[in-house]
């Protein structure tokens, strides 16, 4: 059962996930694109803060808000993506992070390579939306993910 601790990181996850709405400077700019590479690096690294020292907690609420972080986003394949992506980490915090067999520091360490992973999957995805000859790939392998991207001049 998830303790009380879970009432004190809702308001941080919460304008973590939503900064990038408040951020922009048009609502309908989307979810990629409008912040620098040092933002983006802030947001996961206190997430991963967050999740490595409360990684029940964290995986529920990221599971729970992650079809709101995408609300003003309009290409259905990143909206998609997005939300199956936080959903898998949360899910992966409150399922198998929680256990006792992890160190704060182990936790943290795979929330930033996930959380890298799912930006720069959608970042990639927002790339190749915008007409350009991008061409990604990503396809599942024996023990991981392989990722393609191309890109032609």
């Amino acid at each position: 059962m998830i303790n009380l601790k879970i009432f004190k990181i809702i308001p941080v996850i919460l304008i973590t996930i939503l900064s990038n709405s408040v951020i922009a400077n048009d609502y309908n700019s989307g979810l990629i694109g409008s912040e620098s590479f040092f933002e983006v690096e802030a947001l996961i690294s206190i997430n991963s803060l967050i999740a490595a020292n409360y990684p029940e907690a964290f995986g529920v609420l990221f599971t729970l808000i992650s079809p709101v972080a995408v609300a003003t986003e309009r290409d259905k394949t990143i909206v998609f993506t997005a939300i199956g992506g936080a959903s898998s980490i949360g899910l992966y915090n409150a399922l198998e992070l929680k256990k006792d067999q992890y160190s704060k520091s182990d936790i943290f360490k795979r929330n930033m390579i996930l959380l890298n992973a799912w930006y720069g999957t959608l970042y990639l995805l927002d790339l190749n939306r915008k007409s350009s000859p991008n061409s990604f790939n990503l396809s599942p392998a024996n023990d991981g993910l392989v990722l393609g991207f191309s890109h032609e001049f």
